[in-house]
């Protein structure tokens, strides 16, 4: 029965209207299979240009990040004394770009334990 359907010259496969035999419907598959091996090519060779840009930067970005840690580690400039303000009531932060290395305060005994008192960070400029 199928085999005599296909026979019909009114026949089709698909509701397109291009397709009205066996054949139509065939070449327009192999149409459509070449266009899509086409894109398939232009796919790769993007996923392949995306894949280089993104070693690239990877390598650029690493690069970077050693040349500031370098910079930080060599830089000959004397660490900034921030005051802590009022002490105990105030919280005091690094300028922007630089950033905290440590703190320095000042201790003085007393009772079983002492007292700490005017705590600051020490800031480093980057």
């Amino acid at each position: 029965m199928v085999m005599g359907l296909l026979y019909l010259p009114n026949f089709t496969f698909a509701a397109d209207s291009e397709c009205a035999t066996v054949k139509d419907c065939a070449e327009q598959m192999v149409a459509a299979a070449a266009r899509l091996k086409g894109e398939n090519e232009q796919l790769r060779n993007q996923i392949i240009e995306l894949q280089a840009a993104l070693d690239k930067q990877k390598t650029d970005l690493n690069k970077a990040i050693d040349d500031q840690i370098t910079a930080i580690k060599t830089k000959d400039v004397p660490d900034q004394y921030l005051p802590a303000g009022d002490i105990g009531k105030m919280t005091k932060y690094c300028d922007k770009g630089s950033y905290m290395i440590g703190i320095t305060f000042a201790d003085q005994p007393g009772g079983g334990h002492g007292s700490i008192y005017a705590v600051q960070p020490v800031c480093r400029k980057m």
